[in-house]
């Protein structure tokens, strides 16, 4: 958990502390450490935490972390380093092995009992369901928080199921709104849990072994892995693209599977160094801000947290 933490800070903020103790009195004096440190405490964590998993007792709920959930992390974590054979080694280990399946039924994929789930949250009371339902969930119009651009919701193939079971259009006298609608149960008048908040799905690790494949020229194994993500969306299947359509190719697989899920548009693009294509969609955006600025609180609390991120 340590490792999956850091990692999502280091890519959201850059040089952060690692922090490896509860003693407040050390952690309110602490510096930044580099980003190649960081990377090598998240595996040195992962590789410990492997071993704890080998030799403890067997866990297969999916609502705690286990050793599958554990090789995706790494998966991950070796895809974000562009170490891909690796990559493909965790991705294979948890696809092949892990007694997990693609569930077909889309409109299935975010309940509890999916086939797809690799670790998720349990709502904290027994009655509830996740907190993204309640956060997506369109409850007047226009919204007050969150819906998809009309560029995105355009930006799906003719007849892919995604769109048609995982986005919702709502309409009155005022306009037009899509709602993510990957989660249907929202907590409010919930009286049963039938979804939980997912956090890994087995569908992110044909992806990235697709990934993993296209990096290591292994294209047509790329696209392979490719056709099953999109056969269950019901899509045509790829064949024989150029490197150029195939590289896009996944990342579009990305952007329609994973889209609203722990920021993953925004990791992706950010490791396939095409930030910057954001000018096209957000007349704002400029380069400095791959990097989020550091919380000023936290700056004014600690100045060895100094300097602030580049353009802030």
């Amino acid at each position: 958990m340590r490792g999956m933490l850091h990692m999502y800070l280091t890519q959201l903020f850059g040089e952060i502390p690692y922090i490896t103790t509860t003693d407040y009195l050390q952690n309110k004096l602490v510096h930044k450490t580099p980003e190649k440190e960081i990377y090598e405490r998240i595996e040195q964590d992962y590789l410990v935490a492997e071993e704890l998993f080998l030799k403890g007792t067997k866990n297969t709920s999916k609502t705690r972390l286990n050793l599958t959930s554990l090789k995706t992390l790494k998966a991950k974590y070796y895809a974000q380093t562009k170490q891909w054979e690796k990559a493909k080694q965790h991705a294979n280990d948890v696809i092949q092995t892990a007694g997990v399946t693609l569930e077909q039924d889309l409109s299935k994929e975010f309940l509890k009992e999916s086939k797809s789930i690799l670790w998720c949250f349990s709502p904290h009371l027994a009655t509830g369901n996740s907190l993204e339902a309640d956060v997506f969930m369109l409850n007047a119009l226009p919204p007050a928080f969150v819906s998809l651009k009309p560029t995105f919701v355009n930006s799906f193939e003719k007849g892919d199921q995604r769109k048609e079971i995982w986005i919702k259009k709502l309409n009155n006298n005022q306009g037009t709104w899509y709602q993510p609608y990957k989660y249907k149960a929202p907590n409010a008048s919930s009286t049963v849990n039938v979804e939980n908040s997912v956090v890994l799905r087995l569908a992110e690790l044909y992806l990235i072994r697709a990934e993993a494949n296209f990096q290591l020229s292994n294209f047509r194994e790329a696209e392979n892995d490719l056709n099953l993500i999109r056969k269950r969306a019901n899509l045509p299947m790829l064949s024989n693209l150029s490197q150029h359509d195939l590289e896009q190719a996944i990342l579009d697989e990305y952007k329609h599977e994973l889209f609203t899920e722990y920021g993953h548009r925004f990791f992706d693009l950010k490791r396939w160094n095409r930030l910057n294509e954001l000018q096209n969609s957000i007349p704002t955006w400029k380069p400095f801000m791959e990097k989020l600025p550091l919380p000023e609180k936290e700056i004014l609390l600690n100045n060895n947290l100094k300097p602030q991120n580049d353009g802030y």
